[in-house]
């Protein structure tokens, strides 16, 4: 459905129109004629981010509010002409509460939609939010609790999730040595389980340093009985962030393959 606009209700028509200075044959403006204010193409448009059918008396607060919201999380609507030889950025770029209460009047054939459904929630996250009808990377779909009511949300995958592995475990005589690797962040530590026991520290290797290179760890593993053991690592970074275990939530309750960070249990046969 294309989107309809009318301006006749709005009081200044010369906040809506502004007379060209001189012509502009990429956009079709010839000097002498009028064309649309860009705040005035601004807000027609956003009325399709803000589900709002124009602006009114009643309407105004809200509008502003909504716009504020809308371009604090995405950016302005506008590019604004340069100040002394610099573009506005940030809040000095958007529009403005005076710009949204002058096109009282301006209407549109979007379909209402009150508070309450446009925002539920607002949410800081580390990683860009990506949904229907965005352009989209790899991304993760995880199933999330928010005071009771179970939200799908989707973010593009990050670069940098911590992760550890035990790669090998080695005999020396009769004692053992399990090997692995940690990578992903700036990696402070990693810790071993062996079985149901306590979290052991592991050795890191500091040979070759690089700030997110690959960490090599190993742990001594003494005279361990025969039969069946299960290896668990964890890595913790330098901000005490720890590799979740696979039924951590963030872990557990993803429906997609990416971002597989938990903590891999080894299982190791000793004869």
């Amino acid at each position: 459905m294309s989107l309809n606009w009318n301006l006749e209700k709005v009081k200044d028509q010369d906040i809506c129109w502004v007379e060209a200075t001189q012509d502009d044959p990429n956009h079709g403006i010839v000097a002498g004629e009028k064309y649309m204010s860009p705040v005035t193409n601004s807000l027609i448009w956003s009325t399709i981010a803000v589900d709002l059918p124009g602006i009114t008396e009643a309407n105004a607060s809200e509008f502003f509010a909504r716009i504020r919201i809308w371009e604090t999380l995405f950016g302005a609507f506008l590019v604004r002409a340069e100040v002394d030889g610099k573009r506005p950025e940030g809040t000095a770029a958007f529009i403005t509460e005076d710009e949204v209460i002058a096109h009282i009047g301006l209407t549109c054939n979007v379909s209402p939609v009150s508070r309450a459904k446009w925002l539920k929630r607002i949410e800081i996250r580390d990683r860009r939010f990506e949904s229907l009808l965005m352009g989209r990377d790899y991304v993760t779909l995880r199933q999330e609790d928010h005071n009771g009511e179970t939200v799908w949300a989707e973010t593009s995958v990050g670069r940098s999730r911590l992760k550890s592995a035990p790669a090998r475990v080695t005999k020396l005589g009769t004692d053992y040595r399990i090997i692995g690797v940690a990578w992903g962040a700036l990696v402070d530590r990693v810790e071993v389980k062996v079985d149901d026991g306590e979290w052991m520290p592991a050795t890191i290797d500091h040979t070759e340093e690089a700030e997110r290179a690959w960490k090599i760890w190993s742990l001594d593993w003494p005279s361990p009985s025969t039969g069946e053991h299960t290896v668990t690592s964890r890595a913790i970074d330098t901000s005490g962030a720890i590799q979740p275990a696979m039924d951590d939530p963030i872990i557990a309750n993803k429906r997609t393959y990416w971002e597989s960070n938990g903590q891999v249990t080894r299982h190791i046969n000793i004869s």
